[in-house]
């Protein structure tokens, strides 16, 4: 399925360029549909073997975000457990 996919996206990609990024050809109903199950399967299989806190920490999710142990404390004033 990879491969298919791979191949696929190369044949789209490695065509003559158009003259703006803007007008390279989107992808096909079948590339679409096989990205979706590669994403698929893969998403299954990790959610088989991992948890969520396994692959990354409460903290670098915050970070990302933009939120800091301040705006976490500010939170929690207004959302209390059994409250929402």
């Amino acid at each position: 399925m990879l491969k298919d996919l791979a191949l696929l996206q190369k044949n789209r990609l490695s065509s003559l360029p158009p003259s703006t990024l803007s007008d390279q050809p989107p992808p096909s109903s079948l590339e679409l549909n096989l990205a979706a199950k590669v994403q698929d399967q893969l998403q299954s299989q990790i959610s088989h073997f991992a948890k969520p806190g396994d692959l990354i920490s409460s903290p670098v999710i915050h970070s990302a975000v933009g939120l800091n142990e301040e705006d976490l404390d500010l939170l929690n004033e207004f959302f209390t457990p059994g409250t929402v």
